[in-house]
């Protein structure tokens, strides 16, 4: 099934898309209109709402770290992308379900279904079975949609305050770096998890390069980034930080991206 990336909202009778990602750089935003919607090239980048949208709900919670955009964290964080092109943002907690769109956000209660979740309010049902889901506002249904487990762990990274985050293969790992509190490196498939304290971060050698050091009982990690264009050596996928690790003397290499404000380094 060819999904495409956009978000859906209600407008009109009609679902109105709209998506933005976030990059080193400027913000780049891509438009499509209701069921016709444009087919767009892919895009490496995660599925970030907009910052614009004063409709989202903030609830203040320290474990996003201070300093930090404080946002109410959710069980778990779904992209359901629908088979005619549009697709959605659902974070969801064990009776209630909140749907992200561009000039809104609703939590949907949970109502009885005699399977699967079905939530339920203010003219939108959405009903989840599996990695799968419907979604009806005013009227107008979408079908057939699923959920893209790579885009929704770059969306949850950014809710829940993650600064940076980065992928790499041979064997496959991931970084996500949360300044001030934490840093996890998860690798040989995610077979091995590697947990450390807040990172330190280097006085600025050259531009453009931030390191970050950081010691637990067992391991010390490096982590070099720098402001380059990257591929992904197995998607070619595009991203605009590359990723050098060390860890107990073995190297790794990645792509990645930084996830708050404007997209760039910090």
């Amino acid at each position: 099934m060819s999904y495409q990336k956009t978000q859906a909202s209600s407008a009109g009778g009609q679902i109105s898309l709209v998506n933005s990602f976030r990059a080193r750089g400027p913000l780049l935003v891509l438009f499509a209109l209701s069921i016709s919607a444009c087919r767009q090239a892919p895009d490496p980048g995660p599925f970030i709402p907009s910052d614009d949208e004063p409709s989202v709900v903030v609830v203040s919670n320290p474990a996003n770290g201070p300093g930090k955009d404080s946002r109410e964290i959710w069980a778990t964080t779904a992209v359901y992308e629908c088979a005619d092109g549009s697709s959605f943002l659902v974070e969801y907690a064990e009776d209630k379900a909140r749907l992200v769109l561009p000039k809104r956000t609703l939590v949907l209660p949970r109502v009885p279904s005699a399977s699967g979740g079905k939530y339920q309010g203010d003219n939108v049902l959405l009903w989840s079975k599996g990695e799968e889901a419907t979604i009806e506002i005013d009227g107008l249904r979408r079908s057939e949609c699923g959920n893209n487990k790579a885009r929704a762990a770059w969306v949850r990274a950014r809710l829940t305050g993650i600064d940076f985050r980065a992928l790499g293969n041979e064997p496959g790992w991931v970084l996500e770096i949360d300044e001030g509190r934490s840093v996890a490196f998860v690798t040989d498939y995610g077979q091995r998890h590697h947990a450390f304290g807040p990172p330190h971060r280097r006085a600025a050698e050259v531009p453009g390069r931030t390191v970050f050091e950081v010691n637990n009982d067992e391991d010390k990690l490096e982590v070099v980034l720098l402001d380059t264009p990257c591929r992904d050596d197995m998607s070619g996928e595009r991203y605009p930080v590359e990723a050098r690790l060390v860890l107990a003397g073995r190297s790794y290499r990645g792509c990645g991206q930084w996830l708050q404000g404007d997209g760039s380094a910090p």
